[in-house]
């Protein structure tokens, strides 16, 4: 996984795109972690054998898990600047957005057919579990708004 800066060179060139590599991060999938591995899953297990009661813990981390450890290492080289990413949709998704610095901001795909709601109250009590909403507001179909917003109908 690579994070790439975009310059736009020269500037009376405006459709000339560069992108600057600035941060990477190997993804390693769970099967490579247990190559040449007798019967362990991940490279942690055999020094947690020992402890009973307690699952190994891998080291295996998911492409989201990289993004968000890239995009906060990115966040802390500029902490005075609004970031603007643009990912694939498999990194639209909860685990991303939510591990998000506030300086940053995601942009991704979303199905056409995929429905959208509005964010849920503020919670209202310290401490209290959030009261449970009756419907959440639908505000429409995520295709039918991007082509509205295109001028389509």
């Amino acid at each position: 996984m690579i994070l790439a800066l975009l310059i736009r060179l020269p500037p009376w060139a405006s459709t000339k795109v560069f992108a600057l590599p600035i941060a990477f991060r190997l993804y390693v999938n769970r099967q490579g972690l247990a190559k040449g591995k007798k019967k362990t899953r991940c490279r942690k297990a055999a020094a947690t054998k020992k402890r009973k009661g307690r699952r190994p813990r891998c080291t295996h981390r998911t492409r989201p898990e990289l993004l968000v450890e890239l995009l906060r290492l990115v966040a802390a080289w500029f902490p005075d600047r609004q970031i603007v990413v643009r990912v694939d949709s498999t990194y639209g998704g909860k685990s991303v957005l939510r591990q998000l610095p506030a300086y940053v901001d995601l942009i991704s795909q979303v199905h056409p057919q995929g429905v959208l709601y509005a964010p849920p109250p503020a919670q209202q009590g310290v401490g209290r579990p959030p009261a449970r909403r009756a419907s959440a507001c639908r505000t429409g179909e995520a295709g039918r708004r991007t082509a509205t917003a295109r001028g389509r109908s």
